[in-house]
């Protein structure tokens, strides 16, 4: 029996022909498919044997053995991408030749020289390669050299010229196939293939949407007039509202014509992969039924992930994203709550404590892997690292494919390999499972941008007709230039296609496209993407522009969506009736009463409220909703890679400065500082950052340990002018407050002479807020340690040079030591001498505004009372006391429950 085969140039190209091949009635002996297909098909049917891959293999050793040719210096730094390039070159090249001849060097005098290297190189390269042809190719040249006679089944292929196009190999195919069947053909099904595959216009001719089908891209179309419903263009926000726009005009269309159907709408979807995820989620959400969906196949490499995550870390010292990605792993030997709990500790800054000791011993083997050890103990500690990984419950492939991928890795670096192509092999990949898209009579059809349409409809919506799609650009050869190409087609007869060709390919294929429509056609342009960067209108939008009598501009024939004006004219849009927007409830900022005192939800072992710190008071007093959900543990808990900002600044500095001035020994002498910075400094990115000892890090970690540098040579002098004795580095201090326990860790505690202590704070910052903030009295932080001076007399025990002072009633100050430009702030007034460099004494009462507001906020608390903050608090407090109020966006919550502004008052 005959087997009569169909063939087209997509999968939804052959939807559209099996449909067409049913409407006949049902026939024996009758296939649809793509070239694959059909090439497959003939393999089985002339009984040829399947063969392993050795094309790849032969491949990758081939492409380092020419040392001289025009890829090796790409090969070395991009060796992946470099051998991508070369292999599709040199693979058009042998699809372009045909069967009949092989790829010779070219005559260096037929050619510029730049185009005669690369030709001859990829001649070389084949040669190198034993001539032998890539898997596709030799599929066909089996086929060619198979006798007729052991054919199961005759073979008749149908085909329309151009869909597919059809290389020299392909044709020589079917015309071996149609040597051996001469009889077999049926023009009945030629004639079927050809009306599914090139139809007409559907639109009727004269009117603008015959224009679009008939003349878009021709160089001098005839102009007509633009009918203003047939065909419009609208502008909207953001491919989300577009989608809306669509759903809402096809119910509204339904509701309003009672012969229409959802089998009468289409969709054409841009090639991006975000459409049909907002598409699904859009209509499923409308209730609106859609077919030929792509369904949602992409998952995640979890095997090479895994890997690839690993040798992240192996960089020492190791990045902190790469290791929580790690350890949140569905492949880690723990559950995923044990994962996030370790990941939390890590983005915490500190140390992750996993309880067996297999998973000990996991960590210990990350902490162990290091590039600079080299290859083979590497290699070692990778299948060390992959043997402690437990296989789960339904991650088999992916263990599967992590186990072969490691295996792969530990050979090549055994055998001394380079890391940068062994580390290539666990660049995670997209796996693509096969399913189906969706295909329902009666569903709103979803066409492509890549295929062809797979059904007539009445009203068509293009989606995303923006700059880069309708149609794609195409990518120029990184190999070949577009006139070097032509060269090569004039001169060997080589079948090359250019960019040129493949541009012109693409809009046949989009007008064919535009074509499957009869009524309605809408082109949706968003203004903005996901990131919200503005996008311009597809580049076909001027070849449409050219089609109409009255359009002066492309721009003309867009309609905007986001104005009134714009919606008046736009037909058959769903517009909400005009209505004052309301939250789905009302949200009423009413200060909320918990009926305890707050200040024990946290309590000690003993049962005693937890202490207040300096920074919790302060954030108590600005916030007392971002203060509660901090101490009962709600806040948002970001994960970001490290950086060097402000705060880390900070404690950098902090633990020089803790390690250089030291109670019990002598004030270090500013000429010896600088020689003293940087080994302090190593240890305290050691302890604090240790991600700054890369070398990317190089000139940040430079600059910074220069300003520490500069700031504790200002400070030194500074001590010793004002006959400062230290009593104590990082010193932890504990008190009461009106009935409060407080703690917290005084920076520096210093003795001047004449019975006087002084509270010191350093700060990574300049002194213009901090000197504001204590002009207007809302400065708290130092003086809170005066108080815990005062009230716990000395501190905690240890800290007997402190306690020893503090029996003969000092008087207590405070002291701010601006470290960004060398500026020291006090409370005091005379206590520091004249004429000293950038030294300020502001004299009296520095924090009795926020000292108030402190006690009132902790009356409050016990009470159970929280005061939401009001409408313009950052602004009122950074104009009235000097402070930014950075604990309003601790949490969203904050804002979203804030009283309005009255009169500008805190």
């Amino acid at each position: 029996m005959t087997i009569h085969f169909l063939l087209t140039p997509d999968k939804s190209a052959s939807r559209k022909v099996r449909r067409a091949v049913a409407d006949q009635g049902a026939r024996l002996g009758v296939l649809v498919g793509t070239w694959t297909e059909l090439a497959n098909l003939a393999q089985r049917s002339y009984l040829l044997p399947s063969h392993p891959d050795e094309w790849t293999p032969r491949f990758d050793a081939a492409i380092t053995a020419l040392p001289d040719a025009f890829w090796q210096e790409s090969l070395k730094a991009a060796p992946t991408e470099t051998a991508s390039v070369v292999e599709n070159a040199l693979v058009k090249l042998l699809e372009s030749i045909g069967t009949g001849s092989s790829l010779e060097p070219a005559s260096d005098d037929a050619f510029p020289p730049r185009l005669a290297r690369r030709q001859a190189d990829l001649a070389r390269l084949h040669e190198q390669m034993g001539f032998i042809l890539p898997p596709h190719l030799a599929l066909i040249r089996q086929v060619l050299d198979a006798d007729a006679t052991i054919a199961l089944n005759p073979l008749a292929v149908y085909h329309v010229e151009g869909r597919p196009d059809l290389d020299p190999w392909q044709r020589a195919l079917l015309e071996k196939l149609a040597r051996e069947c001469p009889d077999c053909r049926d023009q009945g099904l030629q004639e079927l293939l050809h009306a599914a595959l090139a139809p007409s216009p559907a639109a009727s001719p004269g009117t603008s949407l015959h224009a679009i089908q008939h003349s878009l891209f021709d160089p001098n179309p005839a102009k007509v007039s633009l009918d203003p419903e047939p065909v419009q263009w609208f502008s909207v926000r953001d491919a989300l509202e577009e989608l809306e726009v669509v759903s809402g005009m096809i119910q509204k269309a339904m509701r309003e014509d009672a012969s229409i159907s959802w089998s009468d709408f289409a969709l054409l979807l841009p090639s991006d992969t975000l459409y049909p995820v907002l598409a699904r989620s859009v209509f499923f959400r409308a209730g609106l039924p859609l077919s030929g969906l792509p369904a949602d196949a992409g998952k995640r490499d979890l095997g090479r992930e895994v890997l690839h995550s690993f040798l992240a870390c192996c960089q020492k010292p190791a990045p902190r994203m790469p290791l929580a990605s790690l350890l949140t792993s569905p492949l880690m030997p723990w559950s995923l709550e044990e994962g996030m709990r370790l990941a939390q500790r890590l983005m915490d800054g500190r140390q992750p404590d996993p309880k067996e000791d297999d998973h000990k011993e996991l960590l210990r083997t990350i902490e162990r892997a290091n590039l600079l050890h080299g290859p083979k103990i590497l290699a070692d500690n990778l299948e060390r690292f992959t043997e402690l990984l437990v296989r789960r419950e339904g991650m088999e492939e992916h263990y599967s494919r992590m186990r072969d991928t490691a295996a792969a890795m530990v050979a090549d670096l055994k055998a001394g390999g380079e890391y940068g192509p062994v580390f290539a092999l666990a660049e995670p990949e997209r796996l693509d499972a096969v399913e189906a898209a969706e295909l329902t009579l009666e569903g709103i059809a979803v066409f492509s941008e890549q295929e062809e349409p797979w059904r007539r409809v009445r009203r068509l919506f293009v989606l995303g007709f923006n700059d880069g799609q309708y149609p794609a650009p195409v990518p120029h050869s990184p190999v070949f230039f577009d006139d070097e190409l032509l060269l090569l087609r004039e001169r060997l007869g080589y079948e090359l296609r250019s960019a040129d060709h493949e541009t012109a390919r693409r809009r046949v294929l989009f007008r064919r496209q535009l074509s499957a429509v009869s009524e309605r056609l809408v082109f949706l342009s968003p203004g903005r993407d996901l990131l919200g960067e503005p996008v311009a209108p597809s580049a076909s939008l001027p070849f449409m522009a050219s089609l109409f009598d009255g359009i002066d501009a492309p721009d003309d024939l867009i309609t905007s969506l986001a104005t009134e004006e714009g919606r008046s004219r736009a037909a058959g849009i769903a517009c909400a009736a005009p209505a004052m927007p309301t939250p789905p409830r009302k949200l009423t900022a009413i200060d909320p009463r918990f009926g305890r005192d707050l200040l024990t939800l946290r309590t000690d072992g003993d049962g005693n409220p937890w202490p207040e710190s300096p920074s919790g008071l302060e954030k108590l007093m600005i916030s007392p909703l971002a203060w509660l959900l901090g101490r009962s543990g709600l806040l948002p808990r970001e994960w970001k890679p490290e950086s060097l900002d402000v705060a880390l600044r900070g404690t950098l500095a902090h633990d020089v400065f803790e390690n250089l001035f030291l109670p019990d020994l002598p004030l270090p002498e500013p000429s010896g500082i600088p020689a003293r910075i940087p080994a302090l400094f190593a240890d305290a990115v050691r302890r604090n950052a240790p991600f700054l000892a890369g070398g990317e890090w190089q000139v940040e970690r430079s600059h910074l340990e220069r300003e520490i540098a500069d700031a504790a040579c200002y400070w030194s002098r500074f001590l010793a002018a004002v006959g400062a004795t230290i009593l104590g580095s990082e010193v932890w201090l504990k008190g009461d407050l009106d009935g409060t326990p407080i703690h917290g860790s005084a920076d520096l505690l210093i003795a001047l002479p004449g019975n006087r202590i002084m509270v010191v704070d350093y700060k990574k910052s300049s002194s213009n807020s901090r000197r504001e903030r204590m002009r207007k009295r809302f400065d708290s932080q130092a003086s809170l340690y005066r108080i815990m001076l005062e009230t716990g007399r000395g501190g905690s025990e240890g800290h007997e040079r402190l306690a020893e002072a503090m029996t003969s009633d000092p008087e207590i100050g405070v002291i701010y030591c601006l470290l960004n430009d060398l500026t020291v702030l006090a409370d005091t007034d005379g206590w520091l001498g004249n004429g000293l460099e950038g030294v300020r004494e502001l004299g009296g009462d520095i924090s009795g505004e926020a000292m108030k507001r402190i006690r009132d906020r902790i009356l409050e608390a016990r009470k159970g009372l929280v005061v939401l903050n009001r409408e313009g608090d950052d602004s009122w407090y950074e104009k009235n006391a000097g402070i930014r109020l950075y604990a309003l966006d601790d949490s969203p919550l904050v804002r979203l429950f804030m009283h309005p502004a009255e009169g500008g008052e805190a």
